[in-house]
């Protein structure tokens, strides 16, 4: 087996290949291949099973490669392949899920400029300390606000703006998003949506309360029988060119009927 053959394989996730060349590939493990380890390589095409066998063959995961001299974990957390960055991490020391690039990066900066949500969540979960700074001073939130990244940016809010997350609502959790966009912008644009299986939660700045009370009705009224039923007729009566208008009167009638005790969905009893 040749040192290209080694590299094809860990691309391509050719494990038939590498296991013929086990001895080969064990005595070049943490070598650079064009600037990266094949350690490197797997984690940034996603390839788990791949990342799980070099990890057993001894890879080391706190090598820095590539062009911007970054960890496995990194490339991973970029591309937002949360599998495998659960597989390198399993094999990291606690305080590693903070380990710098070259540039001062942590894996959290790199989920931050690639946009995932998920991975960003995973990541804090984990205990990444979003107050770290990169060598240019930046935190991961200054680089979700350099790319746009809005949901990003909710995530990483400074810790003094603690953030919750609400209950989830089960079911098809990009429907559930798409109808909550659709027809409540005013909830979906004060936190960020992460679905984890086939729950969909809200994540947002805790001071932030009417949030949580208003999701937490939202997901008890959807969970119930009569929540689907009540979506539809939801997504009838705003329809056509008057939906500004009468979004701002459902919005207005849920004050009032939320004021009056009368529970936020009485509007469709």
């Amino acid at each position: 087996m040749t040192i290209d053959g080694i590299q094809r394989a860990v691309t391509d996730a050719n494990l038939e290949e590498l296991l013929r060349g086990k001895d080969f590939v064990k005595s070049q493990i943490n070598a650079l291949y064009n600037g990266k380890t094949l350690l490197f390589q797997a984690a940034e095409k996603g390839h788990v099973v791949v990342c799980a066998l070099l990890l057993e063959w001894r890879a080391d995961p706190k090598i820095l490669s590539g062009d911007e001299m970054s960890a496995p974990l990194h490339a991973a957390a970029e591309k937002g392949h949360i599998d495998v960055a659960s597989c390198i991490r399993d094999q990291m020391e606690r305080g590693d899920i903070d380990i710098r690039s070259g540039t001062g990066n942590t894996p959290l900066h790199h989920a931050a400029r690639g946009g995932h949500v998920g991975m960003v969540t995973w990541l804090l979960d984990q205990g990444a300390d979003r107050q770290l700074r990169n060598t240019m001073q930046a935190f991961p939130v200054d680089i979700a606000q350099n790319f746009g990244h809005q949901r990003v940016i909710v995530l990483l809010q400074p810790v003094g703006d603690e953030m919750v997350r609400a209950p989830g609502i089960e079911g098809d959790a990009m429907d559930i998003e798409r109808m909550i966009r659709s027809y409540f912008p005013y909830l979906a644009g004060a936190g960020a949506f992460v679905a984890i299986g086939g729950t969909l939660s809200l994540i947002f700045p805790s001071q932030t309360r009417w949030v949580r009370e208003r999701f937490m009705d939202l997901a008890r009224w959807y969970n119930s029988f009569e929540g689907a039923e009540a979506m539809y007729r939801m997504g009838l009566m705003l329809q056509g060119h008057d939906r500004e208008r009468q979004m701002q009167a459902l919005v207005e009638r849920e004050d009032r009927r939320r004021n009056q005790d009368e529970g936020i969905w009485g509007f469709f009893e």
